[in-house]
């Protein structure tokens, strides 16, 4: 109700005071704040400054092949381990930097002399141990990287099938070269040489002689 000539109810007051903050905040909310937008832009430009350079492009090459055992993985996953290998694999050699369990284990470190690629020195790391399903080694030295990833699925026969996929990549101008002259023809002869060594190791519990 309407109050005429007299004075104005303090409620009358408040609401007046309360419209004129929210008006003040909208505005303000809505007026660009000049400091702020050159500080982004001063965030911006460091962030470019910042970027990450590429010295380099690495060449790439994948390549796969499979395995085929009569053993089930449960046989075959335990003996893709660098100490293991060793049981079976006769030109095998290794340095073993940290097992914690003595055997392949996530995390584990080892290193490597490989052939054909002067006095590098490979350094590997198993990045992936899911038992008795897969495994990956990442394998680094001066010239190139190289990653192993080897998944194991169990046959209706009881046997296993070993997937393997190798991908391997350039650091320098002559790893780029080194991996040019790589062939899937080589990898699939290497996967077959040592699926016959351990199906024979697995069948006879010795190694095959040389």
């Amino acid at each position: 109700m309407s109050q005429k000539g007299g004075k104005r109810p303090l409620a009358f007051f408040q609401a007046i005071a309360l419209a004129l903050v929210l008006v003040y905040v909208h505005r303000s909310s809505n007026t660009e704040n000049p400091h702020l937008e050159h500080s982004a832009k001063e965030r911006q430009m460091v962030e470019l400054s910042r970027k990450p350079k590429q010295t380099i492009k690495g060449e790439r090459v994948v390549f796969k092949g499979k395995q085929n055992y009569s053993f089930p993985p449960e046989d075959v996953f335990p003996m893709l381990c660098p100490v293991r290998e060793y049981e079976y694999l006769p030109p095998w050699e290794c340095d073993i930097v940290y097992l914690d369990s003595g055997l392949a284990e996530l995390g584990g470190v080892f290193t490597t002399y490989p052939h054909g690629e002067g006095d590098q020195k490979d350094v590997w790391v198993i990045s992936c141990h899911d038992t008795n399903h897969a495994i990956e080694f990442v394998r680094v030295n001066g010239l190139r990287s190289m990653v192993y990833r080897i998944e194991l699925e169990g046959t209706q026969t009881g046997g296993s099938v070993v997937s393997w996929e190798q991908t391997i990549t350039g650091l320098t101008e002559e790893g780029n070269k080194h991996v040019k002259t790589l062939k899937q023809s080589d990898f699939t002869a290497m996967l077959a040489h040592m699926e016959e060594l351990l199906q024979h190791y697995l069948n006879t519990g010795k190694a095959a002689k040389p």
